[in-house]
């Protein structure tokens, strides 16, 4: 790990792109490739906490954005229409624009607490769900609004510390921090913000 990125065609594993490396003392903990394959986007951290959305322009080779998060940045992950929802431990998710503007998902997020730093976008990419100190929160990625109440973990009250849709998007899979695991199935609703909080 030298701090930067390496992009390599997979047939024939040539590199076809380096990222400049980041400073001392910050790493890189997740990347990923745009759908549209255009840019590369990157979130690193250093030790104390404050991290880094940056994305990429691929044919380019150049920066687009660098976007600065109180918090740091653990995981990224796409949504539909090409924005990135980031979250780090102790950070609630921030949907970070191909522009580098931020967009704070705390209203949609409820009483629930700070996220442990997991999150997933279902495979149509019309849902996310995120790992909490006490369940699971779904929301929808078009308006960033929760469809449904927490899911409690209920064998266990320690954080959950990954989740993952199944393949279809029909079920949602935790992880407490001890490896209890839990199951919903997940058949989300349309209701406003106030049903949910009761």
């Amino acid at each position: 790990d030298d701090g930067a990125l390496t992009v390599f065609e997979v047939r024939s594993m040539e590199k076809r792109w380096r990222s400049p490396q980041v400073a001392p003392g910050r790493r890189y903990y997740d990347a990923l490739l745009t759908s549209d394959k255009s840019r590369v986007v990157a979130c690193s951290s250093s030790e104390w906490l404050d991290g880094t959305v940056r994305q990429f322009d691929l044919a380019a080779g150049s920066l687009i954005s660098a976007t600065d998060l109180v918090r740091g940045c653990e995981r990224i992950e796409e949504l539909h229409g090409g924005g990135i929802l980031a979250v780090s431990e102790c950070l609630r998710p921030t949907l970070v624009n191909r522009d580098g503007s931020t967009v704070d998902v705390s209203e949609s997020w409820g009483p629930e607490g700070f996220s442990t730093g997991d999150l997933t976008v279902g495979p149509d990419s019309t849902l996310a769900a995120f790992a909490t100190q006490r369940g699971v929160v779904v929301l929808e990625t078009s308006g960033l609004q929760r469809v449904l109440p927490e899911l409690k973990m209920g064998v266990t009250d320690e954080p959950v510390s990954r989740v993952a849709f199944s393949t279809d998007g029909s079920q949602l899979l935790a992880e407490s921090a001890g490896g209890l695991w839990a199951t919903w199935s997940i058949k989300p609703t349309r209701r406003s913000a106030p049903e949910l909080q009761s």
